[in-house]
């Protein structure tokens, strides 16, 4: 009887942990894809420092190897599309995200019981990245509007008009009208490329606007229903107004987009 009893729970214990595998093997594919693309070499080239270091069990990660990885292997390393310039504080952050999800999966696997690699020593690392960037620009006389000139010149908007008389001008009509309105979505709707390429016909409706002048003042408005920075399909909304410059209107590139569509291509088309 007891022989029996041991078996059951030896058999519930087998199952739960192959449902607990299942459920987490299902999270991890359900991940952004490009946020995994940006994570995954880091976490590999971790592995591969740890193994030319001879440790015991490279791929265990702990705050003292993390700190040590990113003082000898991150710091002060020339940036690739650079090699003036040294890697700055976004690559290094990007570097510690990469290992504390690592970190993460191993605990949740309970093949790590250490504590997270954010501790103390990580923290200061950053801390003294970001105190060192501010006096080494201080010290070099660096061009402080040149991080800003967005925001004090016009620039930014002669650029997104360039991109979208780019789009305008292209030889497959239905492609320009297409990427145009992404591009004008994306732009003057703070939206990730992939929330633009995921919305459909009927998340589009329109909201009319009292007290907003003589004329009528309607907003298009879209449901951000999906995406990266929306993964449980919580209602989000974005809304546009008519642009003053006709080329800068994102009303008025999805209105020449769905007339393309629906009147002038062939159906079908997409």
């Amino acid at each position: 009887m007891t022989a029996d009893l041991q078996q059951i729970a030896a058999d519930l214990r087998m199952q739960e942990e192959l449902n607990t595998q299942l459920i987490r093997a299902t999270e991890v594919s359900a991940a952004p894809k490009n946020t995994m693309n940006a994570l995954i070499p880091k976490q590999k080239e971790f592995i591969r420092w740890a193994i030319q270091k001879n440790y015991q069990s490279p791929e265990t990660v702990t705050e003292a190897k993390v700190a040590y990885f990113l003082n000898t292997q991150v710091l002060g390393r020339k940036n690739k599309s650079n090699a003036s310039r040294t890697i700055g504080k976004a690559t290094v952050n990007q570097y510690i995200t990469a290992l504390t999800c690592l970190w993460k999966i191993q605990v949740e696997a309970k093949v790590n019981s250490n504590t997270t690699p954010r501790g103390p020593t990580v923290k200061a690392i950053q801390k003294n990245l970001e105190r060192t960037t501010f006096q080494t620009r201080r010290a070099n006389f660096d061009d402080r509007g040149k991080h800003y000139q967005h925001l004090l010149t016009n620039e930014h908007s002669e650029h997104i008009k360039l991109v979208a008389e780019f789009f305008w001008d292209s030889p497959n009509s239905f492609a320009g009208l297409r990427n145009r309105v992404g591009h004008l979505m994306c732009e003057h709707g703070l939206l990730r490329g992939e929330t633009v390429r995921d919305v459909e016909l009927p998340d589009f409706f329109c909201v009319p606007m009292d007290n907003e002048g003589p004329t009528i003042c309607n907003a298009m408005v879209i449901i951000k229903g999906r995406g990266k920075m929306n993964q449980f399909g919580k209602v989000v909304f974005s809304g546009y107004y008519r642009h003053s410059n006709v080329r800068l209107c994102c009303q008025n590139a999805v209105a020449l987009l769905l007339f393309y569509r629906f009147q002038i291509a062939i159906p079908g088309a997409k």
